[in-house]
């Protein structure tokens, strides 16, 4: 919902589910909602409550050791600084994503992290870091080539080279 504009309705159903969940599990799996939450923050504007959902689902991650979620956390906490207009802060925390979902092998997730930060770097003016930090991992998919990302990444590359 709130990725088709209905921000204030999403963000409603999005914490009702959070806190049943919080009830149901005492807590467990909440992590990937919290990431969820802060992305929709973001797309609110709402900055720094974004921050405090990232920061308590890293909390939660730790505590449940469900370090699936880290990537994904550190990326959306880039596109917040991003949105933010914190450069640096975004740099570090894609850098941090890619770092995580590298050592996890997951491939598609540091693909994501990937494609989120040379985004940043040929907005930035560096398009040829961006292009020499995405080709690589692109270039290990063999299969896939139909999702979102995977395609973003494609298209990204082919802006990158014209």
């Amino acid at each position: 919902m709130a990725r088709t504009g209905d921000v204030a309705d999403g963000l409603k159903w999005l914490r009702a589910g959070i806190e049943e969940f919080r009830t149901l599990w005492g807590g467990f799996l909440v992590s990937a909602s919290l990431v969820c939450l802060a992305d929709v923050l973001r797309i609110k504007g709402t900055f720094a409550e974004a921050k405090a959902a990232l920061d308590s689902s890293l909390g939660m991650i730790e505590r449940f050791n469900e370090h699936l979620w880290e990537a994904e956390n550190h990326r959306v906490r880039g596109e917040v600084a991003l949105d933010a207009g914190q450069f640096p802060e975004a740099l570090t925390a894609f850098d941090q994503a890619i770092k995580v979902a590298r050592d996890q092998s997951a491939l598609s997730l540091e693909l994501r992290a990937a494609n989120s930060c040379a985004k940043l770097l040929a907005t930035r003016g560096e398009r040829r870091k961006a292009h020499d930090l995405l080709a690589p991992i692109y270039n290990r998919f063999t299969e896939g080539f139909g999702t979102h990302d995977v395609k973003r990444a494609t298209a990204l590359l082919a802006e990158l080279r014209a």
